[in-house]
């Protein structure tokens, strides 16, 4: 058995099919998980946070003719200037996400606080395996060892 409800605007209101909200709690859901995908998963930590972070370490920390500055290069291509318009148009006040998603200022400040507070830095510490003959183990081996 599937308990298939939603919590619509409150702890207290909950909405199950066939219920006189149960449309509008779906949409709401749906229009949540569109926005804390798109804005926070996406846009948030897949740009402004992970490829950023790389873009600026290879450029600051491997030289030019580095084996991964060139391996990384196609993928960090951009990446700085994408971020800082994506920034300027998409986040601040009265911008994109906040009118896309019908925030108030305060709500979106929300999110994004959340987000930031959510991050932790958990080092790699995946050990390549010399008996394993995957792309992983064998070529990544090769340029953690450089």
């Amino acid at each position: 058995h599937i308990d298939r409800r939603l919590v619509a605007g409150s702890a207290t209101t909950t909405v199950r099919p066939g219920d006189a909200g149960w449309e509008r709690a779906k949409f709401a859901f749906r229009s949540t998980l569109v926005m804390h995908i798109g804005l926070v998963e996406h846009a948030c930590a897949v740009h402004m946070v992970y490829a950023h972070a790389m873009a600026v370490a290879c450029q600051e920390s491997l030289p030019p003719a580095h084996p991964i500055r060139i391996l990384l290069k196609p993928f960090c291509y951009g990446t700085i200037h994408i971020n800082d318009q994506a920034a300027n148009v998409l986040l601040p006040e009265c911008g994109l996400v906040h009118r896309a998603f019908a925030f108030t200022k305060d709500g979106l400040d929300l999110v994004l606080q959340e987000f930031v507070d959510s991050l932790r830095y958990i080092p790699y510490t995946r050990v390549f395996d010399p008996d394993r003959s995957t792309p992983f183990d064998v070529d990544g081996k090769e340029y953690w060892d450089l």
